[in-house]
């Protein structure tokens, strides 16, 4: 229940805001889209060349003395030359050499400025090649300056490379010259100790001499049997310990799994098997325990147990014989690795220098021969021509512009308009928190509609005394205060609103004007000191005296009626207020003046301020019968309207409310039951009926 009646107001709202809203709806549309296509073809047009280029890191480069060598590029490179080829550098090249500053009218630097943000690089995906674009106005100069930014990138790059190599190779000459002095120096060194020392060095491929190489190697001898004495040593100790440490089938298992050339554990252990498994056999065939041949298979498996106790005993013995002898063996090379130690420091002692020396030396010939290499290597690089940029595409004349594109702008436009027509139009309605509709009025305010005043009624009736259409509105309005009033008794009826400008005074003059042709005896007073509105209605001569003279005491008042007709008349404010006169209004003189017309009318219609900002709204308000709040259609905020509410119902009882210019045309919730009516009395009378037939049909399908 709850999600049908959530998607009735949805629908309710969406009709609702159509119909009040559909001309904003239009002249948006139209003129979102008109803005579109004049924006589009009122535009300059821009026209784009591009081309692609392939940048090879730092040039290809053909090394002689290495095969198929090129120089590495950074993570980086492609990214950093994406920028060169738009850099400020490049495109003032750009700028001089197609006079770019004279033809756009400015300097070179504003001409650079602007040229940068006509161009564009951009990385093709999974390849090393640049598309490059730039634009301009006319389609022959956009070829020019894509054609001169590959020029002029180009030059600017090689006249880079060329500074950056030879300031690298005046620094690897200078190198290799202190590398050079280096060498000399280390010789000199060398050649002092191998004269000192005795040993003899050779430049060329012979073996040079050397000091402790003979005594190294016996020593390194010494310590490898040393090593392996050691851990035999360690093996046969734990193997000694472990079979002290076992019993029965763990201490067999481990003894048969020794690998010694004397254990004769291993054999004599599989044979004691077989024989358990013959006494199984002998069992499981059914003999008897006391069986012969099972007490001499018993007895067979006792001497072998004895047998291998026995061969552990001897494996225990051999390998405690064997661990002695290399104890010995141990001790002895101990002491001959000891001597050669002692040996050999000596002698390193004296080599030191010698081989440190030699070393260094060594080392400073190879890395000269290195050095003189690559130097030899990069002067005949930078005689070899390089071929820096490769294009792949040439830039061409392009005479279809980039910008604006017509078919997609009207395309979108056409969509944005669209859009933008709905969604403002919606937006509008939905934001809107006035009061409009019977149903606003009866969930916000709580209060019951006794009728809607259209905006094409809003005149005064005295001046249109013959208008039905307009009469109308205001009878339904009078049948249902009727309905309202005390009975037998003159009833006291305050038309309030919460802001002026509403239409209080005009509603109350017409309601005036049609309960008297109705045949009550009717009296307007006009209250509203500020603004008062009722002698105009009621063409009352300046000089006809007022309220305010009333309760100025300035004349009595029998002379303050003024009787518009039989049936209605009128006291009117006075124009002009005075200040004074504010004071003056209190309680015990408005309800002596109303008890005194009380007696001679049977409905008085008196007109107040806002009830909102004026001090003397809550006395007039308090000696009415009766309020009936005024509510000009989509005005004022709900928030407002419960305001006034709230204040008007703390000194009187609110009967109902009046919407006022109502817009019956667009609002769908006032078509059914007063658009036909209006268009009857307002529209051609020779098409009146059909028109109205037609109405109520569409109506009711709406609804």
């Amino acid at each position: 229940m709850e999600e049908g009646s959530d998607s009735n107001l949805g629908r309710y709202f969406i009709h609702r805001a159509f119909f009040r809203r559909y001309p904003l709806m239009i002249g948006l549309f139209f003129a979102l889209f008109f803005f579109v296509l004049i924006a589009t073809y009122m535009s300059p047009k821009i026209y784009q060349s591009s081309a692609l280029v392939q940048i090879n890191p730092l040039g290809i480069e053909l090394n002689v003395l290495k095969k198929n060598s090129q120089k590495q590029m950074t993570g980086s490179f492609f990214t950093n030359e994406l920028e060169a080829f738009t850099s400020h550098i490049v495109l003032e090249k750009v700028v001089r050499k197609l006079n770019l500053d004279y033809e756009w009218q400015t300097s070179v630097a504003s001409a650079t400025k602007s040229l940068s943000s006509l161009c564009k690089t951009k990385l093709k995906l999974g390849t090393d090649i640049i598309e490059l674009k730039a634009k301009a106005k006319n389609p022959a100069l956009a070829k020019e300056i894509t054609e001169e930014i590959i020029v002029s990138y180009e030059e600017w790059a090689n006249e880079r490379n060329r500074k950056r190599v030879e300031r690298e190779l005046n620094v690897f000459r200078n190198n290799l010259e202190n590398q050079r002095f280096r060498v000399l120096e280390k010789r000199r060194v060398l050649n002092m100790l191998s004269q000192a020392l005795q040993v003899p060095y050779y430049e060329s491929t012979r073996a040079a001499g050397s000091l402790g190489v003979i005594e190294e190697n016996l020593l390194n001898q010494a310590e490898n049997q040393y090593f392996a004495l050691q851990k035999e040593k360690t093996d046969l100790m734990v193997h000694i310990e472990t079979l002290d440490s076992l019993k029965d089938n763990e201490l067999m298992n481990y003894a048969v799994g020794l690998e010694i050339p004397e254990n004769r554990v291993s054999s004599l252990y599989e044979l004691y098997q077989q024989e358990l498994r013959s006494l199984e056999s002998l069992k499981s065939s059914g003999l008897g325990h006391h069986h012969p041949n099972l007490s001499m298979q018993r007895s067979n498996i006792a001497k072998l147990e004895e047998d291998l106790k026995n061969a552990v005993n001897s494996l225990r013995k051999i390998l405690e014989t064997r661990l002695d002898l290399v104890n010995q063996q141990y001790l002895r090379m101990k002491k001959i690795v000891s001597n050669k130690k002692d040996e050999a420091v000596s002698i390193a002692l004296e080599a030191h220098d010698y081989g440190e020396a030699k070393r260094e030396y060594q080392h400073s010939v190879a890395i000269l021969q290195e050095m003189d290499i690559e130097f030899l290597r990069e002067k005949i690089n930078l005689e070899i021509p390089k071929q820096f940029i490769l294009v792949h595409k040439y830039p061409k004349e392009n005479k279809n512009p980039v910008f604006p594109k017509v078919s997609l702008n009207i395309t979108l436009g056409l969509f944005l308009s669209l859009a933008l027509s709905v969604f403002i139009p919606f937006l509008l309605e939905y934001l809107d928190s006035s009061i409009k509709t019977f149903e606003d009025v009866e969930i916000f305010l709580n209060l019951p509609v006794f009728g809607v005043i259209p905006n094409e009624s809003t005149y005064s009736l005295l001046l249109e005394a013959d208008d039905i259409a307009g009469s109308e509105s205001f009878r339904i309005i009078r049948s249902n205060i009727e309905s309202k009033m005390l009975p037998d008794k003159c009833n006291i009826i305050q038309l309030i609103s919460a802001s002026k400008g509403e239409g209080k005074s005009t509603i109350t003059s017409n309601l005036g004007y049609t309960f008297a042709k109705s045949g009550f005896k009717t009296l307007i007073i006009d209250c509203d000191f500020r603004a008062p509105k009722q002698h105009s209605y009621f063409k009352i001569n300046q000089d006809f005296s007022g309220l305010q003279s009333y309760l100025s005491k300035e004349v009595d008042l029998s002379k303050l009626v003024y009787r518009f007709s039989e049936n209605l008349h009128v006291i009117p404010a006075d124009r002009g207020g005075k200040e004074e006169i504010f004071h003056r209004i209190n309680k015990d003189s408005i309800s002596r003046l109303f008890n005194e017309m009380k007696k001679e009318y049977d409905v008085i219609f008196v007109d107040i301020p806002p009830v909102m900002g004026f001090g003397e709204v809550t006395t007039l308000m308090s000696q009415s019968d009766l309020a009936v709040l005024i509510v000009e259609y989509g005005k004022l905020p709900k928030k407002v309207l419960l305001r006034a509410k709230k204040i008007a119902e703390e000194n009187t009882q609110i009967a109902g409310v009046i919407i006022n210019k109502a817009d019956i045309i667009s609002e769908i919730d006032y078509s059914y039951y007063y658009k036909g009516y209006y268009l009857y009395y307002y529209g051609n009378d020779e098409k009146n009926e059909e028109n109205d037939e037609n109405v109520l049909e569409e109506n009711d399908e709406k609804i």
